[in-house]
């Protein structure tokens, strides 16, 4: 069954799978937790939304997010789902806040692992930090992934907004002057898109309803 002395030694020792976001914290972390644990890195974010509208969003089946796993990221997602499959148990450990949250998230959904998951929060890489927090898992906040708040968060419902949204909303060549001279249309930020559109359509529709009237200076 097992073809390599990597699963071979796995196979008979009980391991654990924590997963960090980043590759020097995961070397960093590994030399404190030793051997019963394997400690990889995710890389950051693992899946995205594909970039057509069309295919990110399912509209008319209730705005529901279709993420997809980008190429650059195919290696590390199938390299993470091999060593799950020898886990004991999953350890997502990625950054303490809304969008480490929301990473761990879509590890659970991507890797669909059949051992028990654990959320793992440090707030300093220091062996005292990472051997207290690996004492002490939760498990996943989705209130916190689903949450809209956070402008710098991957809240789900503010990814949905802004590519429902954000990518509808342009701003005229006239109005904003590009510094290199070319009359095109420049794409505003995302973040702040779905107010920005709703503003603007809310504004079409009171100057589209409101009486003109032709005032002659005196």
């Amino acid at each position: 069954m097992y073809t390599d002395a990597y699963h071979l030694e796995r196979f008979f020792i009980s391991m654990k799978l924590l997963i960090v976001e980043s590759p020097s914290k995961a070397k960093t972390i590994g030399k404190y937790l030793g051997s019963e644990y394997e400690v990889r890195a995710s890389v950051g974010h693992i899946r995205d939304l594909p970039k057509s509208n069309k295919k990110a969003i399912d509209i008319e089946g209730g705005f529901i997010p279709r993420y997809v796993v980008p190429e650059e990221k195919k290696k590390v997602v199938f390299e993470l789902a091999k060593i799950a499959r020898d886990a004991s148990e999953i350890i997502l450990a990625t950054d303490p806040d809304r969008e480490g949250e929301a990473i761990a998230w879509h590890l659970l959904d991507e890797l669909k692992p059949k051992v028990p998951v654990h959320r793992m929060v440090f707030h300093e890489i220091t062996k005292q930090a990472i051997l207290a927090a690996a004492e002490n898992p939760r498990e996943l906040d989705l209130d916190l992934v689903e949450r809209l708040g956070d402008p710098e968060g991957d809240a789900r419902r503010l990814h949905i907004l802004t590519r429902v949204g954000g990518h509808e909303l342009f701003v005229d060549a006239e109005l904003v002057e590009r510094p290199d001279g070319h009359e095109r249309p420049r794409h505003r930020g995302r973040r702040g898109n779905p107010p920005v559109l709703i503003g603007c359509r809310s504004q079409r529709e009171e100057v589209s309803d409101a009486r003109l009237i032709d005032v002659t200076g005196i």
